[in-house]
């Protein structure tokens, strides 16, 4: 038994080794000039440290002629991790590096807890590694790194994190080392509020889920663990959440000020993503100006990414599979936003749901839940076909590999401009 578990943790350090070194893709985008990033929707500090001192106060007095800062204020981690990252690498573009490296490699890495947590049975190794893959190399990661949504980009890699922490805090008696743990992410969960489209996807995603495993995995002892954590929850995020629902109350200052019932946005987003683009994670337009090489041929080949994680529903229709089958569909169809079919339903969320406003732009927002719930799906579908193929090919070892390494090769280049710095 001792041999097995070391074999097993041996293997999924490897895993993550592997996953690592793919991580530094994003070293390669710094050449030449050692210019710091900075513009655009990029989040990245040119003063991490002024940046800092300024997320702790609740009105930003350089914001217009003075202005609310209640959702800047849940930006402190992200600056804090910036400064520190600064200061131990002796230079802002070192630190930088570092930064892009972390959000870079950080989708990848929680993805592949995510599903070592929630997977059972064999092939779960094999599925945590495609799905992970997955999660970090593709269109929607080209486009968000393309016009520099770190907030998003971080919004995206923490999500699986999350799940995962509610995953084992729901299914295993609770520890004081599960329990700091659990403190460490909700310091960093309100970094999403520095994008409040991000933050609703998010909490509506943990929520989803939470139900779901509470509904699925009912007992005594997991309801009392459920609502130890929903109040330690509670009481650590009071910081950032109290100074928000009162800034709600008196009228959503700093918030409703940006926003806008007109639709003209929301059909401008929605001419692209009709559900075709969507499913193939075709769905905005400044991917289709950013890459050049391999359009004809990628279009019509990123079907099979929605065609191979569907197909997990034909090996085994468990309830993770059904859950984040129906989470997908639920992520696609938002994403369309007013396309057709049936383009008055969003548009009547837009105008009538409270705060739905924020999604003014659904094919930049929504393609995170369909990117999530897609690669849960294709690692289950390569975790499947995997072990199918060990017992078909009990002599022939090449052969259970095959597959495999068609599905690594279209999700590379499907990505192929995150390998070519100036193409970002």
């Amino acid at each position: 038994a001792a041999t097995t578990m070391s074999d097993d943790k041996r293997k999924d350090l490897l895993s993550v080794a592997a996953l690592v070194v793919l991580g530094l893709t994003a070293l390669t985008w710094f050449k030449g000039t050692h210019s710091a990033v900075a513009g655009y929707d990029f989040a990245t500090s040119l003063n991490p440290l002024d940046d800092l001192r300024r997320s702790v106060y609740l009105w930003d007095e350089r914001l217009y002629a003075g202005a609310p800062n209640v959702l800047g204020i849940g930006t402190m981690p992200f600056f804090l991790l910036q400064y520190v990252l600064e200061y131990a690498a002796g230079s802002l573009y070192r630190g930088q590096m570092v930064f892009f490296f972390i959000f870079f490699t950080l989708p990848g890495l929680s993805m592949y807890l995510f599903l070592r947590t929630i997977c059972t049975g064999t092939g779960k190794r094999t599925t945590a590694f495609f799905g992970a893959l997955f999660y970090m190399f593709n269109t929607f990661v080209v486009v968000k790194w393309n016009r520099g949504e770190l907030i998003t980009l971080f919004s995206y890699g923490t999500l699986p994190v999350y799940l995962a922490v509610v995953e084992r805090g729901l299914k295993s008696p609770l520890t004081v080392r599960f329990v700091l743990l659990f403190l460490c992410t909700v310091f960093f969960f309100p970094v999403t509020l520095g994008h409040s489209a991000d933050f609703l996807i998010v909490v509506g995603v943990i929520t989803a889920f939470t139900l779901w495993r509470c509904a699925s995995l009912y007992s005594a002892a997991l309801l009392k663990r459920a609502l130890f954590l929903l109040a330690v929850s509670v009481l650590a995020s009071a910081w950032w959440a109290l100074p928000l629902f009162g800034s709600l109350q008196g009228g959503g200052a700093g918030i409703t000020s940006f926003t806008t019932n007109d639709l003209g946005m929301v059909n401008y987003y929605s001419k692209w993503a009709t559900l075709l683009n969507i499913m193939k994670l075709w769905f905005s337009p400044m991917y289709d100006t950013s890459v050049e090489f391999g359009t004809q041929f990628y279009r019509p080949g990123s079907l099979l990414f929605p065609l191979v994680g569907f197909s997990a529903l034909l090996f085994r229709r468990d309830s993770t599979v059904l859950f984040f089958s129906a989470l997908s569909l639920a992520g696609l169809w938002l994403s369309k936003g007013t396309s057709p079919p049936l383009p008055w339903v969003y548009e009547w969320m837009y105008r009538h749901v409270p705060y739905f406003f924020v999604f003014r732009a659904p094919s930049r927002y929504f393609p995170l839940i369909y990117t999530l719930s897609l690669a849960v799906l294709l690692g289950h579908a390569a975790g499947f076909a995997t072990a199918a193929l060990r017992n078909a090919f009990t002599k022939n070892k090449t052969a259970r590999f095959v597959p495999g390494s068609a599905v690594a090769a279209l999700i590379f280049f499907s990505s192929w401009p995150l390998f070519c710095g100036p193409t970002l």
